[in-house]
């Protein structure tokens, strides 16, 4: 008998655990999006549309927030993202356009987020190159698949908590400023005179560049195209990236990727501007991220060239992004430790 109630028990237990795990997600998580034009509530340039991007609908603490919105105008394009009240604890992925599409996000595994009711995820604004008056813009959430919320249980890494989508789309027109200056320009030069050979096709060269508005926080960013940024006209490889219709102010221009020492510099704009950046300053060579070029940088390379295994990216190698580690990225570094010996 006591054998009959133990098997019975167990079998409820069988019964019940699929049941548990496939419990619905809280009532208290049901995101919501809506999408707002907020342009005329501040100060700001002619030609210039700031969308607000807002979330309802969660009463939780989370880990992630990401949304993909798509916008279309025949005018205007996508400047820059301003977030809104996060710790700084956080990890902020700002947009890059691609073909009307922007996606974003922003996490944190450490503090969480505290989400609350209408709570600003971001303000994206958007500019005319040349204002004409009657410049407007449609932005749209759509993308319900890549637009969602994290609950808190991922934090700490590996647990396993809730991807809960947003349940709603939006839509907002926006229009453009037709009053206010038409704001300073700023053309950033990325310069590769100490690598030969830079790519000018194939996949993502995994090189970010962004410029932030340190007063406001308003980022504008790009991921280099080995094609479509190259100048042509230059002989060395050279990559150029405008922003337009900035404020003057204090900026930090940064650049960052896989197997260079990231650069990072405070300008300050009373003018439209161009900044110049070459391998002595975003230097190739830095393998292990650690911000500097050594011999430990000078090992790691002549062991994945002898053998090809070891536990870095490509990229981390591959100074010049053209699919291959050899001589050529050898060189790079080897240009850069002897600089450093003189």
């Amino acid at each position: 008998m006591a054998r009959k109630k133990l098997s019975l028990l167990l079998a409820l237990i069988i019964v019940l655990v699929p049941v548990f795990n496939s419990a619905p997600v809280s009532a208290a998580v049901n995101p919501t999006a809506t999408l707002t034009d907020v342009t005329n509530l501040s100060p700001g340039l002619r030609g210039e549309c700031k969308i607000r991007v807002s979330m309802s609908g969660v009463d939780e603490v989370l880990s992630a927030i990401q949304l993909c919105l798509n916008y279309d105008s025949a005018t205007m394009e996508y400047r820059s993202i301003e977030w809104g009240d996060f710790s700084d604890t956080s990890t902020k992925i700002a947009p890059t356009d691609n073909n009307g599409t922007l996606m974003f996000s922003v996490n944190d595994y450490d503090d969480g987020i505290r989400a609350t009711d209408d709570m600003t995820v971001c303000v994206l604004t958007f500019a005319a190159a040349e204002p004409s008056g009657n410049d407007r813009v449609n932005v749209s959430l759509n993308n319900l698949e890549d637009s969602y919320v994290m609950t808190e249980a991922h934090r700490g890494g590996g647990a396993i908590g809730d991807v809960v989508e947003f349940t709603n789309a939006a839509s907002v027109e926006g229009v453009a400023r037709t009053e206010g200056e038409s704001g300073l320009a700023a053309k950033i030069s990325l310069v590769f005179d100490g690598v030969d050979g830079f790519a000018t096709s194939g996949d993502s060269s995994g090189i970010n560049i962004e410029l932030v508005n340190n007063a406001s926080g308003a980022k504008s960013s790009w991921r280099l195209d080995k094609s479509a940024d190259r100048d042509t006209s230059k002989t060395v490889p050279t990559y150029v990236f405008n922003a337009e219709g900035l404020v003057a102010g204090s900026y930090t221009i940064s650049v960052s990727g896989e197997g260079y020492v990231p650069f990072a510099r405070e300008i300050s704009m009373t003018d439209s501007t161009s900044f110049e950046i070459t391998n002595d300053a975003f230097v190739p060579g830095d393998i292990n991220s650690d911000e500097k070029v050594d011999a430990a940088d000078y090992n790691l390379i002549m062991s994945y060239i002898k053998n090809g295994r070891i536990a870095y990216t490509t990229n981390s190698f591959d100074f010049n992004r053209d699919g291959r580690v050899d001589r050529y990225d050898l060189a790079a570094m080897k240009r850069v430790l002897e600089k450093e010996a003189e």
